[in-house]
């Protein structure tokens, strides 16, 4: 598959409709891969625009998840191709169930999870969904990852918690090393990436896509902005 931007979406802000309405222009500007989040209870480690929008989704809405994989089952009855990815905090995984959680994005044909939680993390992994593999580029991550040659790798830009590996500090350094050492599947990009020229230097060190996070949820409101920003995005994937 060519190198492909996913966009994140939170599940319900400013609603579900219209979620569903954004996803579908999304598609009209060529986007082939999308990441949603099913509101959280708690998250204080997310910017305030994301906290406020999980909130006023969480009102809306409230802590029955069976709504937002409902609207999630719609999304993929309408877009059949469309690569559909999860980030969830752990609590909404609890909520729902770990194995049914699992079997829901087994049967909707979730591309990749990141629960947000190592033991989750490995489970979801083990069942085809997920590896993740820090900006530390640990040995213990790429050997998870070595594992899985038909799901998604995630490697994890600068996050200001955790230090490098010596002499793996840029992209191509890092995703070079752990190709060197035998992960085969996918990789993504995550983090901090919001610029063409950020994400030109990711696909330039050889990875398969990057995640594009809230920088394009804040300009919903601004669309002729949204929209050229969406298209510089995806001339890169071109």
């Amino acid at each position: 598959m060519k190198f492909r931007p996913v966009y994140y979406m939170i599940s319900g802000w400013p609603s579900l409709e219209k979620t569903r309405e954004m996803v579908r222009r999304y598609v009209e500007h060529g986007v082939t891969a999308l990441q949603f989040d099913m509101p959280g209870a708690d998250p204080s480690r997310e910017s305030a625009f994301i906290q406020q929008g999980m909130r006023h989704a969480r009102a809306l809405y409230g802590e029955d998840y069976d709504v937002f994989m409902d609207a999630l089952r719609g999304i993929r009855c309408e877009f059949p191709e469309l690569e559909i990815h999860l980030v969830v905090y752990p609590d909404v995984v609890e909520r729902i169930g770990l194995e049914r959680f699992g079997d829901f994005c087994q049967e909707i044909g979730i591309y990749s999870v990141l629960p947000g939680d190592k033991d989750k993390m490995k489970y979801l992994s083990n069942r085809g969904m997920a590896a993740f593999i820090g900006y530390d580029t640990s040995d213990a991550a790429i050997e998870l990852a070595r594992a899985s040659d038909k799901h998604i790798v995630f490697v994890s830009n600068a996050n200001g918690r955790t230090q490098p590996r010596e002499g793996l500090v840029t992209w191509a350094e890092r995703i070079g090393y752990i190709r060197a050492h035998g992960v085969t599947a996918p990789i993504f990009g995550v983090t901090g990436i919001k610029t063409p020229e950020e994400l030109q230097q990711v696909r330039d060190a050889g990875a398969d896509g990057a995640y594009i996070g809230s920088i394009m949820m804040q300009l919903w409101d601004n669309e002729p902005e949204l929209w050229k920003l969406l298209d510089a995005f995806q001339a890169v994937a071109k």
